[in-house]
Formats: C-alpha cells, structure tokens, sequence
C-alpha cells in the first residue's frame, strides 16, 4: 500500500523480555505505591528512571540534570488538592550524526499512575496488595518500553547516514491532564523550531488478536508510509489519522509537531488494583518495542522536513495546568480509536 522508498534500516538488535519484565516489576512495586502524580512515591520513581537513562549513555536534557520540575494543579485521582506540589518530567539526548544532528524526534511515555486508593491513609509505608494501583499496563508498559528502545537506539547508530537527534522523555502528570507533557512542550530543552516529530506510548502490555492501534499518521505525509514499513511483526496495524486521541502526544499535536501515537487498545484491569506486572505479556511488548524501535529508526532518517498536517481537530485543546476531567465514568470502556464518530 505504501512503497518504500526512504533509506535503509539498521539492523537492530532484539528487545530483552527479560529487562522488560524486571523493570515493570520495579515500577510496579508496593514501595512505588502506584506512582500517583505530585507524591514522594512519584519523584522516587523519577530517580529510577534518570538512573537507568544515565546506564543508557544518554546525556541529560536539562542543562546537565535529568528532570525537569512540573507545577501542578488540580485534583489527584482520589480528590486530593494537587495545589502547591509539583512532579519532574525525565529526559535524556541520544545525538543524531551528518545533516539531521540539530533536528530531534521526541518518543515518551507518561510514568505516572492513579497511585494509592485512599491517599490519606499513607502511614509512610509501602501500601498492601489491592490498596494501590499498581499501573502495570497504564503506563509501566510504556515506560519500558522506551528505556528499551534507548538500548535497539544506541545500537542502530553506529552505521553510517544522517539522522535526528532523539528526546526520550517521561512525562509526569499525564493522568491529572495532561500536565507533564503540556508544560515541557511550552519548556522544551531544545529549540521548539527543531522537534520534527513526538511518539508517544501508552498502554501497550496487552493486546487483543494482535491489534496494534497507532494514531496521527496524517499528521505529516510521510508517517502513512512509515508506520507501514516498521512493521515486520506481522501486527494487525488500526489506523488513525489524526492525533487527538488523550494521552501525552495531543500536548505536541496541539503545538504543530507530528504526532504518532502507539497503543495497546483496552484491557479489563484498566484503572484497577489488578492491574499489575503479571497480567502483562511480554512477548507482545517486546514486539511492540521491536516495532517502535524500526519505527523511530526510519523517522530519524527520513530526509527532508516533516511537516505539520492538521487533521480533524477535537474541541479539546490542553495548555499548561489545565486539568481534563478523566474521573466521570459511564461505566463501560470505549474504543479509543478516535475516528470512531460518536461513542462505541
């Protein structure tokens, strides 16, 4: 359907399941407390993950730091006053080589989750089974996924051809609005003219009959073609293509930056304490990764510029701190292809 027709791909190397799977349970841990956005359990997390950016070889996005503080506002999950606290977005560069080096690809997923069921309950300690929201799938999935394209990343860049820079970033405050995404896209640490292109992961441990949703492929030409060519996994590829779908990557579409959103489609633990490390599947998400890894590789090397398309726009248009309301239930789950018209 789309020929290809850019430059070649590296040879990347395969995902680890192994390090996907001892890193959801990291992150899914009692002593993370389900990582609820504006909490100590949050910022801890953010040391892991700067930890492991730095074992990467990345270098530090902000200035020579990993974090970027995020003032929040708004409601917690459970109702708590978000008023005065803040989170840190994560981030580190991967250098691109030749032509493309001063021009960027940003890839993330948020970190942050719904945290503990009863927050005023924190005695200081690590909350028992069914008294947190672990957040394996939404978003520890995602999250590790994008430590482990850092690795397939590093590895691709060794040969040579022109190709962008990478931000891998780590968005706090994505389930309180959208925040952490909206307030680096308005504070990026490089040049907003440089940033071609943001992939964002969401939700992508668990999927059903091999469908892959991807999103924003009308965002700019090329990404129809792109995401086609990527997909030697033999997924069943859903395709959208605009990017107003609610997660991180709306921040960057909203901005007149590509988006591509990767996602894994609706599971049943979704924002319930069940939703934790063994419900997921790791061959599928080391799929997915290997997918995503081909995936920036090829927009990294695309030639030329990228340019913004608009694509069916939604009413709703995040800024800095405005906080959506994502805590009224119908009591169903939707399909979250968002060409879909109405509700199905």
């Amino acid at each position: 359907l789309f020929p290809f027709a850019g430059p070649a791909m590296a040879d990347l190397p395969a995902p680890s399941e192994q390090r996907l799977q001892e890193r959801a349970i990291v992150l899914t841990a009692p002593e993370l407390a389900g990582r609820g956005s504006g909490t100590p359990e949050s910022d801890a997390t953010a040391e892991t993950l700067a930890a492991w950016m730095g074992g990467q070889g990345l270098e530090p996005a902000f200035d020579g730091a990993w974090f970027q503080s995020v003032p929040l506002s708004g409601e917690g999950w459970a109702g708590e006053d978000l008023t005065g606290r803040s989170g840190l977005n994560v981030a580190g560069v991967l250098k691109g080589r030749g032509s493309l080096t001063g021009r960027f690809v940003v890839i993330g997923a948020h970190y942050d989750h719904l945290g503990r069921l009863d927050p005023e309950n924190d005695q200081g300690s690590p909350p028992a089974s069914g008294e947190y929201y672990p957040g394996a799938n939404d978003n520890a999935s995602g999250v590790v996924l994008v430590h482990e394209v850092i690795r397939l990343a590093a590895a691709g860049s060794g040969d040579g051809g022109d190709r962008r820079s990478v931000l891998f970033v780590n968005f706090t405050g994505e389930e309180v609005g959208l925040q952490g995404s909206g307030y680096m896209v308005s504070h990026l640490p490089v040049s907003a003219d440089s940033v071609d292109a943001m992939i964002n992961i969401d939700t992508v441990g668990q999927l059903t009959d091999d469908r892959l949703h991807v999103s924003g492929i009308g965002t700019t030409p090329s990404f129809g073609r792109l995401v086609v060519e990527a997909n030697d996994q033999g997924f069943d590829l859903s395709l959208a293509q605009g990017g107003w779908s609610g997660s991180d990557h709306m921040s960057f579409n909203t901005r007149e930056i590509p988006v591509i959103f990767i996602f894994g489609g609706a599971y049943p633990e979704y924002n319930r304490p069940a939703d934790d490390w063994p419900t997921l599947d790791f061959g599928d998400l080391a799929r997915v990764t290997a997918y995503t890894g081909r995936l920036l590789d090829l927009v990294r090397r695309e030639p030329g510029e990228l340019p913004w398309v608009m694509v069916a726009e939604k009413n709703l248009r995040p800024g800095d701190g405005d906080a959506q309301n994502r805590q009224t239930w119908l009591g169903t789950l939707p399909d979250f292809t968002e060409d879909v018209q109405g509700y199905k």
